[in-house]
């Protein structure tokens, strides 16, 4: 059920999904593989996600807001099912001094106020929510519509790393965010 925003310990992982990306040297950026899971049992979901990033140890991992909301829950969701983390969800671990997790809500906070991905997105003029709204969650866990809640986690995850592109671009990592997007 969908917890209170207070009550985040109640929350369960049902979806995730990942989209890899790498930058070429030339400042190019290219477009990796999606995965996406999503299942009742809080377990399969976390196994496989956390699995699949352990099969990526170069890789940083990018969220919006990931620090925190999504990570408390990943997090607790393995205490309960005995996972051991993979390091991009380790709690402030580096690699060669970068931090293995980018939280794009974190570089982006004014006066300690975070935004919603849907306002960033907007702001650049990107697509979101093309997946639907998280609030349909519950209702589709109920129905056990995997499908539809893969394609909710999916739209948000296409939306974070587009976001990405233009914050890569504004730091000099990239030639072009729009070409990107």
């Amino acid at each position: 059920p969908r917890a209170a925003p207070s009550r985040w310990p109640f929350s369960r992982v049902c979806s995730a999904s990942l989209l890899t990306c790498t930058i070429t040297e030339d400042g190019l950026f290219e477009f990796g593989h999606m995965d996406s899971f999503a299942d009742a049992d809080e377990k399969v979901v976390l196994t496989k996600l956390l699995n699949r990033l352990r099969e990526l140890p170069g890789h940083q991992v990018v969220t919006l807001a990931g620090l925190s909301h999504d990570c408390p829950i990943l997090r607790l969701g393995a205490a309960v099912h005995e996972i051991v983390l993979p390091q991009q969800l380790v709690h402030n671990a580096r690699d060669r001094g970068r931090f293995r997790h980018l939280d794009l809500a974190v570089e982006m906070k004014s006066s300690g106020v975070y935004a919603h991905l849907s306002e960033i997105a907007v702001r650049l003029g990107l697509p979101v929510k093309f997946g639907g709204s998280a609030g349909r969650v519950p209702i589709l866990v109920e129905q056990q519509r995997w499908n539809r809640l893969s394609e909710i986690a999916e739209s948000d995850t296409i939306a974070t790393c587009m976001v990405l592109a233009s914050y890569l671009r504004i730091h000099g990592a990239l030639v072009s965010a729009t070409a990107a997007h």
